[in-house]
């Protein structure tokens, strides 16, 4: 495995640890909660749950305080009594009343004046007696459950609320149980909490309205020794430590069949026949008012509603499946590798696969959801485009650097379009080395002795400068590469390090002008009266390219028997008289119309054959 996937793994890896342990995405996980809750469809509600509002538009409600709506709650118990209703939650806090104060003031006052008071006249003066007296009948004549609720941070029930439920039994009483999260949303609850007191367990409302109504059984709800929470004998699933539950919400705000509190007592006034429709069902009445609204993923939502939900998923005997913290970060990590696997097959495929992976992501995430499971959204999200951007970035300087090191490398042996094309190639192929055919060239200058021993240091220096900056033109503007300067002397290759059909044929031309410009003004101008000559040698073969060196020097060059052999067919020219010569293999493979002309069969000094060697005329112009 390659060091550049392992650097890749590394940083899609260490990020994912990075995202799973920072808490602050952890409100981005719920956004994207709140996405899939407000995207899904509704389920149908339960038709046997029922929404009663206590609408503030009433007069009455404006009119009286809270404790003077309790004969309303009295009369609205007698009538889900006579409709045969399953179970009643009034959503509301009761608390002591200033009713036996009001009474005794009355009672003093008609003394005073000694007007007698007869107890029927008493209750019909209590606000708390109508109250009392239908929940007093509920429990005699059994049917009807009604529960209440009281806060869920008291520790002692009110004076009022014990009366109450001395009256209705304590299996009749829950906490209320909304809370919210730090965005201050509503999504999860607790069910239970432990009773410090009796050793047992004090139930949300949402919890006591399931285990009275339909479904709950006559064992109603338990906690076994293992923390798990049971309703009729049925385990309640997908459960958090503590009994928390989220809240697998069947629809927005108004899914649950609504009805107004005041309507319903106008029915049991004028037609008591129409409260049939309450019959076996479970009635939720609550307030809804400012202080009542609550934010949930749906929209906002009174709190009444908010136990609707709740009661249905006890009842399903189901929340939401959310995915434990150590799950998540397997899963971080399993996606880390997959998306360094994609970008082991470069930046194009990962920026194919990277996408496709998020996509598929997502498509499982909400198939989960449709069955109540959560899968993490934000953070898996943020992994991949994250840490795309980031290999991107990270891959970007290395390229950079790469060309870089290009230009750098090859500007010194090539023409400029030449390194621009080696710019577009896969890079890790040039900076290493390979093997292919090339064209070696050697050249040097014919009795460069005798000129140097004659002249002035500074004179040969120029003189050479002028020439091999000549030379050097040539064989890159025939896509060649000047591989290095042997003192009066020079080797080139062709077809390296970009690829050339005809880099025979450019060797070949590129010799020919090299020999017209020996002869041109310039280096005539420059090596005085001296008769100078170049001889020239090409041979095709063979051979490994690449960069070779130490750390402190790198070098573009090639090796290989071809560079020997062509080496030693460059010291012939002499022997032959001839400026050019070449092997059989570079005719061959210029495949052109150059007039060569066979010099016959030649032992070289480590080749088993002979070689063919060839020439071209001397007044052969580089044109042709």
């Amino acid at each position: 495995m390659s060091s550049h996937w392992e650097r890749t793994l590394a940083l899609f890896v260490l990020l994912a640890v990075a995202l799973w342990a920072l808490p602050a995405l952890d409100d981005l996980e719920r956004w994207t909660l709140d996405r899939r809750f407000q995207l899904r469809p509704s389920r149908p509600p339960p038709s046997d749950i029922v929404i009663v509002t206590i609408d503030q538009t009433q007069p009455w409600t404006k009119e009286r305080p809270p404790f003077a709506w309790n004969p309303r709650f009295g009369r609205f118990i007698q009538a889900m009594h006579q409709a045969s209703a399953s179970c009643v939650l009034l959503d509301m806090l009761f608390s002591t009343t200033p009713d036996q104060f009001l009474l005794g003031h009355i009672d003093a006052v008609l003394a005073s004046y000694a007007i007698p008071i007869t107890r029927q006249v008493r209750n019909d003066l209590s606000f708390d007696f109508p109250l009392l007296q239908a929940l007093a009948t509920a429990r005699k004549e059994g049917g009807l459950k009604v529960i209440l609720g009281f806060p869920a941070l008291s520790s002692t029930l009110d004076r009022f609320l014990s009366g109450l439920v001395s009256l209705m039994g304590p299996q009749r009483l829950g906490f209320f149980n909304i809370s919210t999260d730090p965005d201050r949303v509503v999504r999860a609850c607790v069910l239970a909490t432990p009773n410090r007191l009796t050793g047992g367990w004090v139930p949300a409302v949402s919890l006591a309205v399931a285990a009275a109504g339909p479904g709950g059984g006559a064992d109603g709800f338990a906690v076994a020794s293992d923390g798990r929470l049971l309703v009729g004998g049925t385990e309640v699933r997908r459960l958090l430590p503590g009994l928390k539950g989220y809240i697998d919400f069947v629809g927005p705000p108004g899914t649950f069949v609504t009805e107004s509190f005041q309507q319903v007592l106008d029915d049991a006034a004028s037609n008591p026949a129409r409260l049939a429709r309450f019959a076996g069902k479970t009635v939720l009445v609550g307030v809804c008012d400012e202080i009542d609204y609550k934010i949930t993923p749906t929209g906002f939502m009174y709190g009444i509603e908010i136990h609707a939900n709740l009661i249905e998923n006890i009842r399903r005997r189901s929340f939401l499946l959310m995915m434990p913290a150590a799950w998540s970060g397997g899963l971080l990590l399993a996606l880390a590798l997959v998306a360094a696997s994609a970008f082991a097959l470069g930046t194009r495929g990962a920026a194919l696969i990277v996408p496709v992976v998020g996509l598929i992501w997502v498509a499982v995430a909400w198939a989960l959801f449709a069955d109540g499971r959560v899968l993490p959204l934000a953070r898996p999200l943020l992994l991949l485009v994250g840490g795309s951007v980031l290999e991107g970035w990270r891959r970007y300087r290395s390229l950079e650097r790469e060309k870089r090191k290009i230009r750098a490398l090859f500007g010194r042996y090539v023409d400029d379009a030449v390194v621009e094309g080696l710019l577009r190639l896969p890079h890790e192929h040039l900076l290493t080395g390979s093997r292919r055919q090339i064209c070696v060239m050697f050249s040097d200058i014919r009795g460069f002795t005798s000129f140097s021993e004659n002249r002035d240091p500074a004179e040969v220096v120029r003189f050479l400068n002028t020439y091999f900056g000549g030379l050097t033109r040539i064989i890159q503007k025939h896509q060649g590469v000047v591989d290095k300067f042997l003192g009066d002397g020079l080797m080139a290759f062709f077809n390296a390090p970009l690829e050339r059909e005809s880099f025979a044929a450019d060797a070949v031309r590129a010799s020919l002008e090299m020999r017209a410009f020996v002869d041109s003004p310039e280096i005539r101008q420059a090596a005085g009266a001296f008769p100078l000559r170049v001889g020239i040698a090409l041979h095709v073969g063979p051979a490994v390219v690449g960069n070779i060196g130490s750390e402190r020097k790198v070098e573009f060059t090639a090796i290989g028997d071809t560079v020997n052999t062509a080496s030693r067919l460059e010291t012939l020219n002499k022997q032959y008289n001839t400026d050019i010569i070449a092997s059989e293999e570079l005719v061959t493979a210029a495949r052109e119309g150059f007039p060569w002309k066979a010099l016959g069969e030649q032992a070289i000094r480590g080749k088993e054959r002979p070689v063919q060697l060839f020439t071209l005329p001397a007044d052969f112009p580089p044109a042709s």
